[in-house]
């Protein structure tokens, strides 16, 4: 017996992006470019081994799923500038270029040690066998703040609209995502004359 025994948890993944902000004014800003975002969860369950016999001496064990889709993603923010600080949102199109699952055991079963670990691609397309959806669509929001010399620290959060997964019985697969961002900006904006 398969039992789920909580939500989702949040998986760390790596964000890399390069960003282009064309000034509209001294205030307004659009902002465009290409990053690459790693996106996933992290599910514990438990399976119940019982004994027909005397149900005292059945085992449960519990074991842990991780899952995570790499994404190419095109945001288009609009951006307002406050002195250092600067505000933005808008829509992003993310395409999935890699997907993997891991699944990790927590006692040994069937020859395996505790802790042994089976990974395997998931399949990224629209048809049946697939597993994850190729295309994901979002609301992204962001905070940033300019230090010197071009070095910036933000914040950002993806809100993802559509179903990212193609299995049946994931209802609402849609991402959320959290970044901390470290950034350097190679030509800082200019006031508009």
């Amino acid at each position: 017996v398969v039992n789920d025994i909580g939500d989702n948890k949040s998986l760390t993944g790596l964000n890399l992006s390069a960003l282009a902000t064309y000034r509209i004014s001294n205030t307004i800003a659009l902002q465009t470019g290409l990053s690459f975002n790693q996106k996933g969860y992290i599910n514990q369950f438990e399976i119940e081994d019982r004994n027909e016999i005397n149900e005292d001496l059945g085992t449960t064990t519990i074991h842990k799923t991780t899952q995570r889709v790499s994404y190419l993603e095109l945001p288009i923010n609009a951006i307002y500038n406050y002195k250092k600080l600067s505000f933005g949102l808008g829509p992003y199109l993310a395409y999935a270029i890699k997907a993997t699952s891991v699944f990790q055991m927590s006692k040994p079963v069937q020859g395996y040690s505790a802790n042994h670990k089976f990974e395997s691609d998931m399949k990224i397309g629209n048809d049946k066998t697939s597993v994850v959806k190729p295309l994901e669509f979002g609301l992204n929001f962001l905070v940033d703040y300019e230090f010197k010399y071009g070095i910036s620290i933000g914040a950002n959060y993806d809100l993802g609209i559509t179903n990212a997964s193609k299995l049946i019985f994931v209802r609402e697969g849609k991402n959320r995502v959290f970044s901390v961002l470290v950034g350097y900006k190679f030509s800082r904006l200019k006031p508009v004359k």
